[in-house]
């Protein structure tokens, strides 16, 4: 009996362990801390991977300035709290990356999706692919070809700021763009 109630015990921890705690929910419950707060947001992290060579490329010298030229022109777009739609500066901003990817057609890019550490891990994920795909989507309207933009969630996973403050969390819901090779 007693090797029964120790087994049951001992599983039950094991699941309550496995199982996790759920994350807390914003403190304040609106989409802004101080709602005449104007936030800055820094530049994106650098990715760990570097840009590759397009296979069609004769010079890597020209290759590196491409690559480098497109990585300064991208920037990331913003996005508000529990939200994937894209405001006029979002739209704007993806107008000059759309110009960016037209003057520089030897490179392909990874559209990542990126949320604040609140909600679960698996919400964060499904809103981190939701950001990635509309800006994916909008910059296939502005005319760049499709298979040349791949999107993905990394979720919560790759935050750029790490304080738990209103302005850190807006940095850290974006999308981010990630040159790759043609």
């Amino acid at each position: 009996m007693k090797m029964r109630i120790l087994s049951l015990v001992l599983v039950s921890a094991a699941c309550l362990v496995l199982a996790g705690c759920s994350k807390k929910a914003p403190k304040d419950g609106s989409d802004n801390a101080n709602p005449g707060e104007v936030v800055t947001p820094m530049p994106p992290y650098q990715p760990s991977e570097p840009a590759a060579n397009p296979a069609n490329a004769s010079d890597p010298g020209d290759i590196e300035s491409g690559a480098a030229k497109l990585e300064r022109e991208l920037n990331p777009v913003f996005f508000q709290l529990d939200k994937y739609d894209l405001s006029q500066e979002s739209r704007d901003t993806l107008t000059r990356n759309a110009q960016a990817l037209r003057d520089t057609p030897g490179f392909n890019v990874i559209v990542e999706g990126h949320c604040d550490e609140r909600g679960t891990n698996e919400y964060n994920l499904a809103l981190g692919d939701r950001r990635a795909a509309a800006a994916r989507e909008y910059l296939v309207s502005l005319g760049i070809a499709a298979d040349r933009l791949a999107a993905i969630s990394k979720g919560e996973e790759q935050p750029f700021c790490t304080e738990e403050t209103e302005s850190c969390w807006a940095q850290n819901r974006r999308a981010y763009f990630v040159i790759t090779a043609k």
